[in-house]
């Protein structure tokens, strides 16, 4: 008895997959748009300069970081944003922008 493609997955498990996919691509999407809650004027010409140049460096650094080490190479869509987030964080802090917390 020939199952034909797919066979082996559960009824219903392709568009789940596929709705999984799609939720986590547009979860990853806006993470390069993090900004940090830092106590400063957030509209303010400068902080949105130093924010655009540490998200920038941060997302490159965050990409290289987590490819190169395997734990994080393995939870890839997970630990990126996270890292992003961290290094971001860490960049506005080396331009003198304090946490608020």
């Amino acid at each position: 008895m020939s199952r034909g493609r797919g066979a082996w997955l559960p009824a219903g498990s392709g568009r789940r997959a596929v709705s999984a996919l799609a939720l986590l691509a547009g979860g990853l999407a806006g993470c390069g748009d993090y900004d940090p809650p830092v106590a400063a004027d957030h509209d303010a010409p400068g902080y949105q300069a130093d924010l655009a140049a540490c998200q920038t460096s941060g997302d490159a650094a965050a990409d290289r970081l987590a490819k190169a080490t395997f734990p994080m190479f393995v939870s890839y869509p997970f630990s990126l944003p996270y890292e992003q987030r961290v290094l971001i964080s860490r960049c506005m802090a080396a331009k003198g922008y304090k946490d608020r917390g």
